[in-house]
């Protein structure tokens, strides 16, 4: 499972959505808890990461990179 939040994702939005850092957080530390390796698990952030495709997208290629491989 691949996770990646930006640090600044909801600042523009009200409710729960203003929490996505933290909830990611939580859900991260919740599945290492539960016995979820590195190598079953990857968490990326960026400080400056809000919620758009600006800051994703670096990121999807991560993402594909260690979820199949360098080589897929």
């Amino acid at each position: 499972m691949y996770l990646y939040v930006g640090q600044q994702e909801g600042i523009y939005r009200q409710g729960r959505q203003k929490e996505m850092f933290s909830y990611t957080q939580k859900a991260y530390s919740h599945l290492v808890e539960e016995g979820f390796s590195d190598k079953n698990l990857h968490f990326e952030t960026c400080a400056k990461g809000t919620h758009d495709v600006l800051f994703f997208s670096p990121h999807f290629i991560h993402a594909l990179q260690w979820l199949y491989g360098k080589s897929y």
